[in-house]
């Protein structure tokens, strides 16, 4: 039998009338409406979205046959509209506002009575994330549904083998949203089946309504199999396959969530709640949706563990709706239902930005490890606020480039460009121009090769360094290979295989495994890629010289013919370094060390005493920047060097 807080709560009080649902959802409509913007990214979505609907498959580059988009449902519904209208702009916010719309009827339509809808509209109204991401262009609307869904199913009653059929679904519907939503829906879909084989269902009549509810996800890994021959998406190669430190990662997730509670405090209150309510007793009324708040908490441990997101928020927006729901289904007064609604006015104050008063002229706030306010960077370009009649939108410089047919420093008339922020400047260029982007959304080579050291990373946004011969190789011909790297062309090889040759040719299972497994690019030297901006020094010539060594992230390498007896150099001060020593590829020794002082002051002498055994090599490594792009290798006083 079930336990209290694991029983439906259907029955728990009035839901709300159907005239509060509409009105309260108008309300919140509102108040995204005001808000209402696309990013740089959604146009990365709506070029594979246009290239489907105009007969040219659903891909970034025609010919290559590369999922660039993480969102396969949220693609095909862009793609629709896209038919419909052949309009990007406001057609793509006008199906963000109606999915979210729909989020919020359902979610509003669960709650406890007209008080628990007003707590719900009144915290996703003030939440500056929720608001932004429910028009950017991305997938968090239907994500949003999705939660609302799942939300509304736990607190349904029904026939088991329907509710489990529709958890099925949900998860299909989350996995294709964007495949790491099955986080949220995974508990669920657990508490559901659980539920099933309590009320007498077989395992037979469990799995068959699971498959049955899978069909979609299933479907969807088949065709990208078959057709991209991948089954993850492009976009999570390459920004997931990072080579960082895990505790690094750890340290920018935690950065992240901590980013949203010191400039968007209403969302941080959300996650809170989301991770809290579930869990008090169960007359409180909030357990029933306690799976809900199982998928909420591990969400956010995959949030941090990955390292965050760089746009400020955009993750956070799922487990926030998991919060306001929870909120939703307590027992709220009408005095106190009514408080709420100016506390969360109140308690949005005092972020950056309040969601109800949205800027298109408001200058985006600084980088701050590697997070940034994208809309107020886009919104005066991007935003609806921002229109004025006779001006179309996305009013930017990177659409300018693109419909010149070539970016700024390029000739016109380019085969293959390499053009990194690719969304505006993609949509608006020629359909059948070939565009590489150094962060490598769209590209299958880049983005397994190893990214360029960056202290100052930045969330999915990890520049690659193009191997010698790569674009020569695409502008010219593609199955003519030009790349100087042997083990990077055989990497090539087995991408062209699987992206740009014919679908069901020989050897391309063969190739796919390769891809799949990371044997394509297994033996590609990770160092010179991770390290391609290493600045190596002859010492000799550096004692001589009098001229200053500048070095950006790699750092600078000096190269001995022979062991000194003693090492001393001049660096900038107000950073930290690591000193490696080698012997040919191994790494002798490792130090840490860390320069007191201003930014500005002048280099300072450091002296060091070499390791015992003999080394060819010393690495000086950066191991903060502090904004800088560079730090001075200066020579050693003459009395100090052998």
């Amino acid at each position: 039998m079930l336990d209290s807080h694991d029983r439906p709560h259907a029955s728990d009080g009035a839901r709300p009338s159907r005239a509060v649902i509409i009105g309260l959802t108008a309300l919140g409509l509102t108040v995204i409406g005001i808000n209402a913007w696309l990013c740089d990214d959604a146009f990365i979505t709506l070029r594979t979205a246009k290239h489907l609907v105009e007969g040219r498959g659903p891909v970034f580059n025609v010919g290559w046959r590369v999922q660039s988009f993480t969102h396969p449902a949220w693609m095909l519904t862009l793609a629709l509209a896209w038919a419909l209208t052949r309009e990007a702009f406001w057609t793509t916010i006008a199906v963000g506002l109606a999915v979210s719309g729909v989020a919020l009827g359902v979610a509003l339509g669960r709650c406890r009575g007209w008080t628990g809808a007003l707590v719900v509209v009144a915290a996703l109204s003030c939440s500056r994330a929720f608001v932004e991401y429910s028009t950017a262009g991305l997938e968090n609307p239907l994500t949003h549904l999705v939660i609302a869904g799942a939300a509304a199913l736990l607190l349904s009653r029904g026939d088991p083998r329907r509710r489990l059929l529709a958890a099925g679904w949900l998860v299909s519907a989350a996995f294709l949203s964007r495949p790491d939503a099955v986080l949220l829906l995974a508990p669920v879909f657990v508490h559901v089946d659980r539920c099933a084989r309590e009320a007498g269902l077989s395992r037979r009549q469990r799995w068959s309504a699971w498959l049955l509810g899978a069909s979609p996800a299933i479907g969807w890994e088949l065709f990208s199999l078959i057709y991209y021959g991948a089954l993850i998406p492009n976009t999570a190669v390459a920004k997931l396959g990072l080579g960082l430190d895990r505790s690094e990662l750890i340290s920018r997730g935690f950065a992240y969530v901590w980013r949203a509670a010191t400039r968007d405090p209403l969302t941080f209150a959300l996650v809170l709640a989301g991770l809290v309510i579930p869990w008090l007793p169960t007359r409180v009324g909030a357990s029933g949706l306690r799976p809900l708040g199982r998928g909420a908490a591990a969400y956010l441990i995959y949030v941090i563990a990955i390292g965050g997101d760089f746009m400020e928020g955009r993750f956070l927006t799922a487990p926030a709706m998991c919060g306001a729901l929870m909120l939703g289904q307590l027992r709220w007064s009408s005095r106190a239902a009514l408080a709420m609604f100016p506390a969360c006015v109140l308690l949005a104050g005092l972020g950056a930005r309040h969601p109800w008063s949205p800027d298109a002229s408001s200058p985006a706030a600084g980088i701050q490890h590697g997070i940034t306010d994208e809309r107020s960077h886009y919104a005066a370009a991007s935003s609806a606020w921002a229109w004025r009649p006779g001006r179309s939108m996305p009013d930017h410089p990177w659409r300018d480039a693109g419909e010149a047919g070539h970016p700024v420093g390029e000739r016109s008339g380019e085969r293959v460009v390499l053009f990194s922020t690719m969304g505006f400047y993609g949509f608006f260029a020629d359909p059948h121009l070939h565009i590489v982007d150094a962060f490598a959304l769209g590209d299958p080579v880049l983005a397994r090769l190893p990214p360029v050291r960056r202290i100052d990373w930045k969330a999915g946004h990890l520049p690659r360094v193009l191997p010698d011969g790569y674009l020569r190789t695409l502008a010219d011909d593609p199955a003519q290979i030009q790349i100087i790297d042997p083990e990077v062309a055989r990497l090539y090889e087995a991408a062209l295989r699987v992206h740009h040759g014919p679908i069901f040719a020989r050897g391309r299972a063969a190739a796919i495994f390769e891809l799949m497994s990371g044997r394509a690019s297994a033996k590609v030297d990770a160092r010179r890629y991770r390290l391609a901006e290493l600045v190596p020094v002859d010492a000799g010539v550096l004692a001589r010289s009098r001229k200053p060594v500048r070095f950006r992230d790699a750092g600078v390498e000096l190269e001995f013919s022979a062991r000194p007896d003693a090492l001393a150099f001049t660096l900038s001060p107000g950073q930290r370094y690591a000193i490696s020593f080698y012997a040919g590829d191994i790494e002798l020794e490792r130090r840490e060390l860390e320069l007191v002082g201003e930014l500005d002051d002048p280099p300072q002498l450091v002296n060091l005493d070499p390791p015992t055994r003999p080394f060819d090599r010393v690495h000086v490594l950066p191991l903060t920047m502090h904004g800088k792009r560079s730090l001075v290798l200066g020579q050693a006083p003459p009395r100090a060097r052998r």
